[in-house]
């Protein structure tokens, strides 16, 4: 089967790389390695995306990349969500058998698709990743339009697709709840080996891996880390990752003496020594306050690091209403703490 995977984002784990193989091969997310998946499965698979500073083509474990620059690329405009002409024409050129269209909140690139799609006659359907309702009327008309005509629709939770049915008045027999899932390379390994080779140590070592964003609030792991480590001054913190909070973390270790030499950032660290790094660990937390099916929390599990959540729909799945993990209330920092 010839499927054409289309983002209206980016699968890349951040947006700063310039260099198109240093981005597909160390900064691809989950979603890129699902296109290498399915093409390991013996299907022709492309990959067509929209990034501010690469473009051009190139070819990995069988995935044919393709990257755009968009016309657009202000901010405050549409927020990178503008079309691509060139990328759309390309993907009906390649005639496909399939479009995969990711990520329904960009509603203009989705309703695009939905009706070229139609009127090709090739099978299109969608995925949410995430993202509040759209507030703009123009945004609700194109992404009502667009998943009303999608062939289908793949939703993360029934609680994340239940707005869009009611509001849209979608069929349910077109909607399908698909929980993600995570890479054969995270499973559990000796834990002394891990830290060997990330020059990690405490007891215990506790890891955030995702980005340095206000929406994760990652300021209130350090905070209660703070308090932590006077009680256990053997425990460490690292973050792998980053973001626009990574300086404002950075200064509170800074004016607190005692965190200075106990808190690691690691910054970016590349796809593949993501499981070192979950395997070093004892303890794994993810604060965010709103999440529609994170990934790292599973590949933490999947290395046997016990997570530590907060108590949102997609991580009660995940951890079984806290019967494999431990869950508090969002931005409840005493909670984090016990």
């Amino acid at each position: 089967m010839k499927i054409a995977y289309v983002y209206g984002s980016t699968p890349l784990r951040h947006g700063d790389v310039e260099d198109m193989e240093k981005a597909v091969k160390e900064n691809r997310d989950w979603l890129g390695d699902t296109a290498n998946y399915v093409a390991a499965l013996g299907h022709d698979v492309s990959l067509y995306l929209m990034h501010k500073k690469i473009s051009g083509r190139m070819e990995y474990k069988g995935v044919k990349w393709h990257a755009y620059k968009p016309l657009i690329t202000h901010k405050k405009l549409i927020a990178g969500k503008e079309p691509c002409m060139k990328m759309l024409k390309d993907v009906f050129e390649s005639n496909p058998d399939i479009i995969h269209f990711q990520t329904i909140s960009y509603c203009i690139n989705y309703a695009l698709y939905v009706r070229k799609a139609r009127r090709s006659g090739i099978p299109i359907v969608a995925q949410y990743h995430g993202g509040r309702f759209p507030r703009h009327f123009w945004d609700r008309w194109a992404q009502g339009y667009a998943l009303r005509n999608s062939d289908a629709a793949i939703f993360l939770t029934k609680e994340s697709s239940d707005i869009y049915v009611q509001n849209y008045n979608l069929n349910p027999e077109r909607i399908h709840i698909i929980p993600c899932g995570f890479a054969e390379e995270f499973f559990p390994m000796d834990k002394s080996v891990a830290r060997k080779k990330t020059g990690l140590y405490g007891d215990p070592l506790i890891m955030w891996v995702a980005f340095l964003r206000q929406v994760k609030d990652p300021l209130i792991l350090l905070r209660a880390f703070s308090n932590i480590v006077r009680k256990y001054p053997e425990s460490r913190l690292c973050y792998v990752g980053n973001g626009e909070m990574e300086g404002a973390l950075k200064t509170a270790v800074e004016q607190d003496g005692f965190m200075r030499d106990k808190v690691v950032f690691k910054g970016f660290v590349p796809k593949d020594d993501i499981p070192l790094y979950l395997n070093s660990a004892n303890i794994y937390v993810l604060a965010s306050r709103v999440e529609p099916f994170a990934v790292s929390p599973m590949e933490a599990m999947a290395c046997g690091t016990v997570p530590v959540l907060t108590n949102l729909p997609c991580f009660r799945i995940m951890t079984d209403d806290g019967r494999c993990g431990l869950l508090f209330e969002p931005g409840d920092q005493k909670g984090l703490e016990g």
